[in-house]
């Protein structure tokens, strides 16, 4: 859910006063332990069970949420905010340049494909992990690799043929995961998406993937 979080985040902060990130990635995502409330967008549950997350290390599944951090190439809309942001410095605006023209849903998802591309997920969460990897393909363009393990500890995939860069730890996987980016740059699809047309995406199909893949446990 940690995705759902911040495009909610990221869309009311730009209805409101024009926010974009503009170095939005996985690193800038921080996980805050505590008692705050979850925020979750409209349509989303928000029940204590959907904040509760288990981390790698944990024992036991912790609630938290997730924040956005490190705002150094942010922007405000000028004709939604009065403050003005610090300019940067040359070497930053060549940064900015070469980012320009893709969005903050696109540039976190190409980065969460190379972060969870590979990965074993518990079997219940199947139909949460098939939605977000639908949802980095309809915006990048780039298909990743995804793993089950049930109770039992039979592990699947769903996929035809198994390679061994299709695994995390596999053979020639740092190579797939250059591949990767290479591809989502080279031929770029939305990568203008909002923030609000990736969670109305998300609504829309939910209830598909759910049925197709089973329902799973927030």
């Amino acid at each position: 859910m940690q995705h759902v979080e911040v495009f909610g985040y990221l869309h009311e902060a730009g209805d409101k006063i024009g926010f974009t990130h503009g170095d939005l990635n996985c690193a800038n995502v921080m996980e805050h332990r505590g008692d705050a409330d979850l925020y979750l967008p409209a349509g989303f549950a928000n029940d204590q069970e959907t904040q509760m997350f288990k981390l790698p290390g944990d024992e036991e599944a912790e609630q938290l949420e997730f924040r956005i951090i490190d705002y150094g190439h942010a922007r405000l809309a000028k004709n939604k905010a009065l403050a003005k942001l610090p300019k940067a410095p040359g070497l930053e605006l060549s940064y900015r340049k070469w980012w320009e023209g893709k969005g903050d849903v696109w540039r976190l998802l190409q980065d969460m494909a190379v972060t969870v591309d590979g990965r074993t997920w518990p079997a219940e969460e199947e139909a949460h992990v098939r939605m977000l990897i639908g949802l980095i393909r309809k915006v990048t363009g780039v298909t990743i690799s995804a793993f089950f393990k049930d109770k039992t500890g039979y592990k699947y995939s769903g996929r035809e043929m198994e390679m061994p860069w299709h695994n995390r730890s596999g053979f020639g996987h740092n190579i797939r995961k250059y591949r990767m980016r290479i591809w989502a740059f080279s031929f770029q699809r939305n990568t203008q998406i909002k923030p609000i047309e990736a969670l109305q995406w998300m609504r829309g199909n939910e209830e598909y993937y759910k049925v197709k893949y089973g329902k799973s446990e927030d």
